[in-house]
């Protein structure tokens, strides 16, 4: 199984990262939007995505960013043009109740406060992968 992770918080990446390699999965980490949107376009075959709603803007362009009020809503949007998969919105915020119409929408998509073992991250991709 494979992950891209768009986060940036490292200490936790690093952490989670070895943890999930002992469940077998190869995970991908991105600490700016843009290459992790890139990365994916290039290769949209990755099992699921870990997206942090709340980063610095980084290397997007600023028409892609509505003059740099840019969040993880954003990037997700810009993913499913593109990429059918799961996504885990996985943030510090611990309500979901702001993104309750995308959940309605879209039934790959979920969203875990920080932080949560691998076993429960596995568990909700299995969830959205039915």
């Amino acid at each position: 199984m494979r992950a891209i992770w768009i986060d940036d918080d490292r200490f936790m990446i690093y952490n989670l990262k070895n943890l999930f390699s002992l469940y077998g999965v190869e995970v991908n980490h991105f600490s700016d939007y843009a290459e992790g949107i890139d990365e994916l376009k290039k290769d949209p075959t990755y099992d699921f995505i870990l997206l942090d709603l709340m980063m610095p803007v980084g290397n997007l362009k600023e028409n892609e960013t509505n003059g740099g009020n840019y969040t993880g809503i954003k990037v997700y949007k810009i993913i499913r043009e593109f990429y059918t998969g799961p996504i885990i919105f996985y943030t510090v915020h611990r309500s979901n109740e702001r993104f309750s119409d995308l959940f309605e929408k879209d039934h790959k998509l979920a969203h875990l406060p920080k932080p949560q073992s691998p076993e429960i991250i596995l568990d909700t991709i299995k969830k959205l992968k039915l």
